[in-house]
């Protein structure tokens, strides 16, 4: 029950991450369809996923598969952690008295 309750604090942290990530790099004029086929998409994948979940724990051992997809997850978030933390630096030019323009 504990890690159920860390996993649903972990993913609406995420999620809250992602949609201000969203919102800051998509221009408004295309917020609303960008934000739409990303919801479209994550609701069409949802099934899929619990469906091969299904299987996955029929076939294999539930501990198993627990380290299998955090093992991902972390791969996955070392992979995109600097455009995570820091985003893309490359909008400001640093001229050589320090003033960002």
């Amino acid at each position: 029950m504990i890690i159920i309750f860390f996993v649903g604090l972990i993913t609406s942290i995420g999620n809250i991450a992602l949609t201000t990530m969203l919102q800051i790099e998509i221009p408004l004029k295309l917020m609303g369809r960008v934000i739409a086929t990303i919801s479209t998409c994550l609701m069409v994948v949802t099934p899929l996923g619990q469906m091969i979940f299904g299987i996955l724990f029929d076939k294999i051992p539930s501990w198993i598969n627990i380290i299998i997809c955090a093992s991902i997850n972390f791969v996955v978030i070392l992979f995109f952690k600097n455009y995570l933390l820091y985003g893309e630096q490359e909008h400001f030019v640093t001229t050589n008295d320090g003033i960002e323009q």
